[in-house]
């Protein structure tokens, strides 16, 4: 057990029997100063029901965790049995420390929990990057379309590694069965050898004691057949010859049949001479097969230390018993041989005791056993012998184990073994051999053959049929994003072409709407335009005509300040018919672009002081205050004055027009660095929010300045015109506190410019 359990690495190898109710142990590979160690005979103080069961079942077992006095421990355990009743004996068992186990365990499940949480954490990696790109530009989304394809490549990947993996595994564990059933046959072979010979020796003792005597024929006739059969060199009979019967027993040999026989010796320089005296010597008195072994003919085993110690055990237990490794004295070629002794235990010589003095011997069966020839007679029918090279090693010497035989020879490394034999990387079985009061390990190792015969080709067809699977899903899946994002990129085209065709055709109905409304509101205008200037026209010519008429009926019966009322309404009515068609012809001059400007440097104060002086009359008739805020500094610009007295005049015909009795007109005149700027606000009804751009039009009047005031709405579009020509600005706006604003705005000059200037309404736009 201590042999074995060093060369396989074992710390705990122990065996157990009942005696008187009681499981005690047994032998064991523990020294005896190990704290686990339990000395033969030593009780079990806390067996498991696993440990009792197995004395009533004899099946092997696996027990654990268990835990006793010793520890906590996994064991392994396995029933000796008698051959002839089947009542278990004893039972062998090895122990393993649980946390060495449960250590073996986690490495085992390290692997697959790696790979599901490598496989996991892609998956979630790629799924949270996928939910980050969407939140992402669109262009880079773009730039990151593949993160499916990189996310299928990846699973699949992992998928692949851990299926090859697990095929290798499958593979690998169905090679091991093929390999342990190949290994378990040679090794069974090599036992039977040996149980051959073991049975051979305890026939040759049987045959001895029915024998008063045996001579050379006798044994001929029956070790000669069996020696034939056997793996072995040659089965032999070594007597005991004591001192004082020496030359009586080899005058016996020769009469037996063995002809000049003596005992003899090998001396220092190996040479052969008789035997040198000793109580006791051991010679071997017949050998079968005799050819080829007459040379170990009266060699006393007793003279060689190694072959003395194993009859010297023999004789004290009894038992059957090999030698250590030596080389016969037959010199059949280099390779390690043993001799098996079974002795013959007997009272014929009471005088020749042993050591202990309570046994005597008679002789001893001998089997002579040429490892290496054994090794390759007893495989040599054996098949696939070219997958598998087999070492036979001696244990007994536990600090130097010894190889003792190989095969094939030509396959198996035939150097020296130490403990290291048993750490080697590949796969291999050991198969312990206990005989004859040795141990031997039988070491399997697949060789090369092995590998191309069970190559493991599957594995590596799963891992080139993955990949080639794996890398069609991914281009599929490449193929498909690539394929969608073209798809949205001709939604997206498509939609904005549909967009823009949608918004061309709204601008085009809104263009088309606003046209007609605009074709609608200038009918209209123009509608209101004619009915008005009807109007205009026909009340002052229908005041002119009157008064005339009256002037002509009563001029000479009327009196002097009722004919001179007379002409003075004539003459208003006649100024308000030429203002008005003035203005339509300013307009149609405006629009054809030949009015005239007579631009020239004027102050707007003095413009403005002007048109209050026309319209003072009427602002005190009406009365209406007007507030005036004129700039302390000459509001010097280049314009016509003419026309922007008549925008003046224009507004604030507008402002006392719309404002109520006894209402407040503000003028107010300024400027900044880039021009002047005149505003006119009154308390009138003010404009509707959506007319205040539309109001400069030319025929548009304000909804509530349509009735009531009269009016032909030309005179702001004239305004505008205007203004503009001057290259400034007009807005109107309405005042928080009612009424309305109108502002017009006179750029400054840049450049010192002459002093009059006279430009087309055309030269002015240009």
């Amino acid at each position: 057990m201590i042999a074995h359990g060093r060369f396989i690495h074992q710390r705990s190898i122990y065996s157990m029997a009942i005696r008187d109710g009681q499981i005690v142990f047994g032998p064991e590979n523990l020294s005896e100063n190990d704290p686990m160690a339990s000395p033969p005979g030593t009780g079990y103080i806390e067996p498991s029901q696993a440990d009792w069961d197995i004395f009533k079942t004899g099946q092997p077992t696996t027990i654990g965790p268990q835990k006793d006095e010793y520890g906590t421990y996994f064991s392994a355990q396995a029933p000796i049995s008698d051959p002839h009743t089947g009542k278990v004996l004893m039972a062998i068992g090895m122990d393993v420390p649980a946390d060495k186990w449960v250590a073996q365990i986690a490495i085992v499940r390290l692997y697959p929990i790696l790979g599901t949480l490598i496989l996991v954490t892609i998956l979630l990696g790629g799924i949270s990057a996928i939910q980050w790109r969407n939140y992402l530009p669109t262009e880079r989304q773009k730039q990151l379309r593949h993160l499916e394809t990189i996310l299928v490549a990846a699973c699949a990947l992992v998928v692949i590694i851990a299926v090859t993996t697990v095929t290798t595994l499958t593979e690998n564990r169905e090679r091991r069965i093929i390999f342990d059933q190949m290994g378990s046959s040679y090794a069974g072979k090599v036992r039977d050898v040996f149980f051959s010979l073991k049975n051979d020796l305890a026939s040759i003792i049987r045959f001895y004691e029915g024998s008063n005597h045996v001579d050379g024929n006798e044994f001929r006739a029956f070790a000669g057949p069996v020696a034939e059969n056997a793996a072995v060199q040659a089965l032999e009979w070594v007597q005991f010859v004591p001192a004082a019967r020496k030359e009586l027993i080899e005058a016996d040999a020769i009469k037996d049949g063995v002809a000049g026989f003596a005992i003899w010796e090998k001396d220092a320089n190996n040479g052969n001479f008789p035997a040198r005296s000793r109580p006791a010597y051991y010679p071997v008195y017949f050998a079968e097969p005799a050819p080829g072994n007459e040379k170990a003919l009266g060699y006393d085993l007793g003279s060689e230390p190694v072959r003395f110690a194993a009859i010297r055990k023999a004789i004290h237990t009894g038992l059957i018993t090999a030698t250590a490794p030596i080389t016969l004295v037959q010199k059949t070629g280099k390779q390690e041989s043993i001799l098996v002794f079974q002795p013959l235990i007997s009272s014929k010589y009471p005088d020749t005791q042993t050591d202990n003095g309570n046994k005597n011997v008679e002789g001893f069966a001998l089997g002579v056993i040429r490892l290496q020839s054994m090794l390759e007679n007893c495989l040599a029918d054996s098949i696939h012998m070219d997958q598998i090279s087999i070492r036979l090693v001696d244990l007994t010497e536990t600090e130097n184990p010894k190889l003792l035989a190989v095969y094939p020879p030509a396959q198996t490394d035939k150097s020296a073994v130490d403990m290291s034999c048993s750490k080697e990387s590949q796969p291999k079985n050991i198969y312990p051999l206990f005989f004859f009061g040795r141990t031997y390990a039988l070491v399997a190792n697949p060789s090369r053959q092995f590998y191309l015969v069970h190559s493991s080709i599957t594995q590596w067809l799963v891992g080139l049929g993955g990949i080639f699977l794996s890398a069609v899903l991914t281009a599929f899946v490449g193929f498909l994003r690539n394929r969608q994002i073209v798809l949205e990129q001709q939604v997206l085209q498509r939609t904005a072409d549909l967009h823009q065709s949608n918004e061309h055709l709204k601008n085009v109905t809104a263009h088309a709407t606003e046209m007609a409304d605009r074709a609608e509101k200038a009918s209209t205008a123009k509608s209101e335009f004619l009915a008005n200037m009807s109007h205009e026209l026909r009340t002052p010519l229908h005041s002119i005509i009157s008064f005339a008429g009256f002037g002509v009926k009563k001029y000479a019966a009327a009196e002097k300040e009722k004919l001179q009322d007379y002409f003075l309404k004539i003459q208003k009515s006649g100024k308000a018919l030429l203002e008005m068609v003035n203005n339509l012809l300013d307009l149609a001059k405006i629009e054809s672009g030949k009015m005239c400007f007579d631009f020239a440097r004027a102050d707007l104060n003095d413009l403005a002081s002007q048109v209050l002086d026309e319209f003072e009359f009427l602002i005190s008739e009406r009365k209406i205050t007007v507030q005036c805020h004129k700039s302390d500094l000459e509001l010097q610009a280049l314009l016509d004055p003419e026309k922007i007295k008549q925008v003046i005049r224009n507004l604030l015909s507008n402002a006392v027009k719309f404002s109520p009795v006894g209402g407040i007109i503000e003028i107010d005149m300024s400027y900044d660095d880039k021009a002047i700027i005149f505003s006119i606000k009154d308390q009138g009804p003010g404009i509707p929010e959506d007319e205040i751009e539309i109001v400069f039009e030319k025929f548009m009047q304000s909804s509530k300045t349509k009735s009531g005031a009269g009016g032909t709405g030309l005179g702001l579009a004239i305004c505008k015109e205007i203004v503009e020509a001057h290259n400034g600005q007009i807005a109107a706006t309405n005042n928080s506190c009612g009424g309305s604003t109108f502002i017009f705005t006179i750029p400054l000059p840049s450049d010192p410019e002459p002093d009059e200037i006279s430009l087309t309404a055309a030269e002015v736009s240009h």
